[in-house]
């Protein structure tokens, strides 16, 4: 098939390969090759999006050019507003090799960290590839854009640098048996956050395979930012599209002092704990045929200024539920 493609106009393809093999059988497979001809795209490039777009929308931008793009400094760049109505704090790429399927993944540009944290996405485009920003609406009556200049493009690895750094983070990566990464998800903790969703809150944009997420309210979060944790703080997470089969949740945890942190299991009434400053891996177990071990309520974040053991899990959910009366 020939198609005309636009420079910087984001697409979804699916490609598939030499549809002569025998997928039944062990065919050597032939080489696919994808061949583009045109002009290359010079100058500045400016993408515009609907102007009925309200503040949480993603809009789908593509890089123009054939040279990698440091997305950081086009964000950030307030001199020449090369951006407008967009939250400057996150991106999200599709990575076709993540997981099974292909999977999304989430880049923080306040701490210049990627979720999972494989570190499969730098602060930059690559030729070709294209990017999800969030609307941020400033109430005022210009049309959402970003605009791409030739000063932006980078060689190597030379990326903005980092704009903040929270004081204290969870992270949690989810990989298979084959220790792939297939989702994850962060929380930033800091002494003046706060814990209702803002611009310092990227939603989640779901897989078509595993996901999980953090629960604010009814919004499904890949990152949050929020106030310090006390004891007794629940943050509740959800689960999607878990298979048969073993899994490793892999989590670090820096910056939560005088507190134990533990991943809650509902499945097996067990807390799990998550050390500070170092990889906790905590492998679990998923069954299809057995709903509470893929029901989306299945895990939480709890913090306790006390050392939990399994006998005081019933304790625990008797003074959850007196909570709740």
């Amino acid at each position: 098939m020939n198609a005309s493609l636009s420079a910087g106009t984001p697409y979804r393809l699916f490609i598939r390969g030499d549809r002569s093999i025998d997928l039944t059988i062990s065919d050597t497979p032939n080489d696919t090759k994808l061949i583009t001809t045109g002009e290359l795209k010079l100058n500045d490039a400016i993408q515009t999006f609907d102007a009925s777009l309200s503040t949480g929308d993603f809009v789908f931008a593509g890089n123009p050019y054939q040279a990698k793009v440091d997305v950081g400094a086009m964000i950030f760049d307030m001199a020449t507003r090369t951006q407008e109505d967009m939250n400057p704090n996150f991106m999200y790429v599709w990575n076709p090799q993540a997981g099974t399927r292909g999977a999304y993944r989430a880049y923080d540009f306040r701490d210049s960290t990627s979720t999972p944290t494989d570190g499969e996405v730098a602060g930059e485009l690559q030729p070709g590839q294209s990017m999800f920003l969030q609307i941020l609406n400033d109430a005022d009556t210009d049309v959402p854009s970003v605009t791409f200049k030739e000063s932006y493009k980078v060689s190597g690895s030379n990326l903005t640098s980092t704009f903040s750094v929270p004081q204290g983070f969870l992270t949690l990566d989810v990989y298979n048996s084959n220790s792939t990464a297939l989702d994850g998800l962060k929380i930033n903790f800091d002494l003046n956050g706060l814990d209702i969703v803002d611009s310092f809150d990227l939603l989640k944009i779901e897989n078509l395979d595993e996901n999980i997420s953090i629960i604010n309210n009814s919004n499904r979060l890949a990152i949050e930012s929020r106030s310090n944790p006390t004891d007794g703080t629940i943050i509740p997470l959800e689960i999607k599209r878990f298979n048969d089969g073993n899994y490793d949740f892999k989590t670090r945890l820096s910056g939560v002092n005088n507190l134990n942190t533990y991943l809650y299991d509902a499945h097996t009434n067990q807390y799990h704990l998550i050390a500070a400053d170092v990889m906790t891996t905590i492998s679990l177990n998923f069954d299809i045929t057995v709903p509470s071990t893929v029901t989306l309520d299945r895990f939480s974040i709890y913090f306790s200024n006390v050392t939990l053991s399994e006998l005081d899990v019933v304790r625990l959910i008797l003074l959850q539920c007196i909570r709740i009366r």
